[in-house]
């Protein structure tokens, strides 16, 4: 008999544990690539908080990654990568990495570890904008959620999504810092403030868009040289400017939890709610009726190819409409008119029995009526 795990990452009580959940996560996804492991399907679902130490109901939550269903081995034998991580997309639409969103036909980037780390920073940008605060707090009615830049990674305001048009609309947003402030950091709830400097550092990590970068010089030896000729932690802009799949994953995942742990530091130094500082908000109802944009993003293009199969086939349909005959329109239009007839003949017939001003049948116009039909 199958038993709940865990429980959702939205449920999360403070951004401390927020934050240590999201950091377990990416421990996590470096696991799995140490082993040449793909999870290629991240998202708000996929994503759960659940003890430590299951033995012990007294122990810290941590984050989990579960539902590997879409999950590869991304390296064979002889250490080249599989023509399963590339081709065929997988992902939940608002989730998605931005070069796994690149037209299939043009897309030759191979998936790897660093689009499941851009998903996590997609869920955690998600969560700051849909929630006014931990324990699933839904936002407040004054904001208008379906309005946000974060809404159209969903294709929020199009019947049809479009993926390509998603993925701008998506890059637009997250491209450099000052479109991500605007755009972005401003519609997070007030109570993720805190979170404001990490999630700006850890976009510059992820997201692909150096200010210093220059073709033809090796920007990888030049991070390498100055970790031969320094200690301590190195400046995250040299990683910035690697394009990604020419990085070190270890100093991928070193610059991440570096930035999460800094930003937990300074959590932890925050006065308590009780102490001034914003109260936390009340969870809502989560039994309300209306759908959660949570719930509407798993729905979202879990498998991009069966939505385009769809929409080509209500194309088609649509088409085959248009090539119908005209007389057959025609006829359609001649019985729309027959019917209208019937029924304006009908309701004089009923007008007719109305009561008069005196109380009695208006019997002058039923005979009238039946007169004007004998004529016909």
């Amino acid at each position: 008999m199958m038993t709940p795990y865990g429980k959702p990452l939205e449920s999360f009580t403070s951004l401390v544990e927020l934050l240590q959940a999201i950091r377990s996560i990416i421990k996590t996804i470096e696991d799995l690539n140490d082993k040449d492991v793909l999870h290629r399907d991240i998202s708000i679902r996929n994503l759960v908080l659940a003890l430590t130490d299951l033995e012990d109901p007294e122990s810290d939550l941590r984050g989990y990654l579960i539902d590997f269903d879409y999950a590869i081995f991304c390296k064979s034998e002889n250490g080249k990568l599989r023509d399963l991580a590339k081709g065929r997309r997988t992902g939940t639409l608002p989730f998605m990495a931005l070069d796994m969103m690149v037209t299939e036909n043009d897309n030759n980037v191979p998936q790897a570890y660093y689009h499941d780390l851009e998903s996590v920073f997609y869920v955690l940008c998600w969560i700051c904008t849909t929630q006014e605060g931990p324990n699933s707090t839904r936002r407040s009615p004054d904001f208008n959620f379906s309005g946000s830049d974060v809404a159209k990674w969903a294709g929020y305001g199009r019947d049809a999504p479009d993926i390509e048009l998603i993925r701008r609309a998506k890059e637009a947003t997250v491209h450099d810092a000052l479109n991500f402030e605007a755009r972005v950091l401003r519609k997070f709830a007030p109570y993720f403030k805190p979170l404001h400097s990490c999630l700006n550092l850890i976009r510059a990590v992820l997201i692909f868009s150096p200010t210093g970068f220059r073709p033809g010089v090796d920007h990888k030896k030049i991070l390498e040289d100055w970790k031969d000729c320094n200690d301590g932690p190195f400046p995250l802009e040299y990683l910035a400017n690697i394009p990604p799949s020419q990085r070190d994953p270890k100093d991928v995942f070193e610059a991440l939890n570096r930035i999460i742990d800094e930003t937990l530091e300074e959590l932890k130094k925050l006065p308590a709610p009780s102490e001034g500082t914003t109260s936390v908000p009340e969870a809502r109802d989560t039994d309300a009726v209306e759908s959660s944009p949570q719930e509407i993003a798993q729905t979202k293009g879990v498998n991009v190819m069966d939505q385009r199969k769809a929409l080509r086939e209500q194309k088609i349909v649509e088409d085959e409409k248009r090539k119908e005959p005209p007389v057959v329109r025609r006829s359609e239009r001649l019985a729309s008119q027959r019917d209208a007839s019937v029924a304006s003949t009908s309701a004089t017939r009923v007008g007719s029995l109305a009561p008069s001003s005196t109380g009695t049948k208006n019997s002058n116009s039923r005979v009238g009526t039946k007169k004007s039909l004998a004529k016909k």
